[in-house]
């Protein structure tokens, strides 16, 4: 039996930004079909030290697309990588995720990590605080 597109039920997942404090100025964009803090936790395995950091994640349909054209986007903008870590500033990578997935239907900023890991360092929720605090202060100037 053939399957239409119209048939094919939308899979639905999150796209997220995870950091590790102990490599600042890298985030992670990558997608899950679990709770992005779960996802942090599995990158712990991977022999890095630090607190791996959920910083965004957002509900799409599609979360393995959205996350590859993300990739490409950036890329082709220049801006350095290595695998799935970017030297990107958050807000343009929440710029790109939104744009690339058209439709977000949840989408949440609050910081969390794993409660098995250690808390981040100080500095880097210093740095999570004022990021917020800015990006807040932009979108009041825009309204």
């Amino acid at each position: 039996m053939t399957t239409s597109d119209s048939s094919r039920t939308e899979q639905r997942g999150w796209v997220y930004l995870i950091l590790n404090d102990d490599t600042p100025g890298k985030i992670k964009i990558g997608y899950s079909t679990k709770d992005p803090v779960d996802r942090a936790l599995e990158l712990v395995s991977t022999g890095t030290t630090g607190t791996f950091v959920v910083i965004y994640h957002a509900l799409v349909a599609d979360p393995f697309a959205v996350e590859q054209e993300v990739h490409k986007r950036l890329r082709l903008a220049g801006i350095d990588w290595e695998r799935e870590w970017y030297s990107v500033c958050p807000d343009r990578a929440k710029e790109e995720i939104r744009a690339v997935a058209g439709v977000v239907f949840y989408e949440d900023t609050t910081v969390r990590w794993h409660r098995s890991q250690r808390q981040p360092k100080e500095y880097t929720l210093e740095l999570l605080a004022e990021a917020k605090a800015a990006t807040e202060e932009r979108r009041r100037r825009q309204e």
